[in-house]
């Protein structure tokens, strides 16, 4: 697929109350480390991802931990926003699509709408993520629960229910 991602593309987080999520806010804890330096932050590129994909991994991720993983939330933001995020003058994130491929062996979906958020320096020490933390966690606050993101995805693309439900962009 041909794909090029640009800032004025929506991107999503699914996260969970009350493991990532607390008074109605994403905390510190649902951002790691480790993906900000080395594995890549997991985001899905609204115009690619599929709600089915979107429903299936929120059920998915609750089984493993049911007790965390009770509400499933979307952070929704646009790439430029956090691609703007600067730290020490300098562009704080690389975001790239990166599309995953079906891996029956280690039980993985495909993902063609996966995009990684990685530091732009990937050769500092703790204190620095957990600083890249705190810069990316303003645009993850914009949250809709999974269940409302559906009904307006589904209005907005279902020409019959048009005007039914109201899209926060």
């Amino acid at each position: 697929m041909d794909y090029k991602l640009e800032e004025q593309h929506h991107l999503l987080r699914l996260n969970f109350a009350p493991q990532h999520i607390i008074d109605g806010k994403v905390i510190p804890a649902a951002i790691s480390s480790e993906d900000l330096q080395r594995r890549g932050y997991s985001l899905d590129s609204e115009i690619l991802i599929s709600i089915e994909t979107l429903t299936e991994r929120a059920v998915s991720q609750s089984a493993k931990k049911p007790e965390e993983r009770k509400s499933p939330h979307i952070s929704r933001f646009l790439c430029g926003e956090a691609a703007s995020i600067k730290y020490d003058d300098i562009y704080a994130f690389n975001i790239f699509y990166s599309p995953v491929p079906e891996d029956a062996e280690h039980n993985t979906k495909e993902n063609k709408a996966h995009v990684s958020l990685l530091c732009t320096d990937t050769s500092k020490g703790p204190s620095y993520y957990k600083k890249a933390k705190t810069l990316l966690l303003p645009v993850l606050q914009n949250l809709i629960t999974l269940s409302n993101y559906v009904e307006q995805f589904q209005a907005k693309n279902n020409p019959e229910d048009e005007g039914t439900v109201q899209s926060s962009n």
